[in-house]
């Protein structure tokens, strides 16, 4: 959790400005989405990926191994 550093955003009646911190959240859990996923893509070694590649392309470990 990264430190309380901000000062808090108010509206102009002097309220807090909940729709500032709701979209704040958003991007924040998107991003935090983004990092697991692509952790996620790298550790799978793209194998989720091979169903989608041209039925006559080989990856660079396909072509290793096919190569013997």
């Amino acid at each position: 959790m990264q430190p309380h550093t901000d000062d808090i955003v108010l509206r102009a009646d002097g309220s807090i400005d909940t729709a500032h911190y709701a979209a704040r959240g958003r991007q924040m859990r998107g991003a935090q989405a983004h990092h697991l996923a692509r952790g996620l893509f790298r550790a799978l070694g793209g194998l989720i990926s091979l169903p989608f590649r041209a039925a006559g392309s080989l990856t660079s470990r396909q072509a290793r191994v096919a190569k013997g």
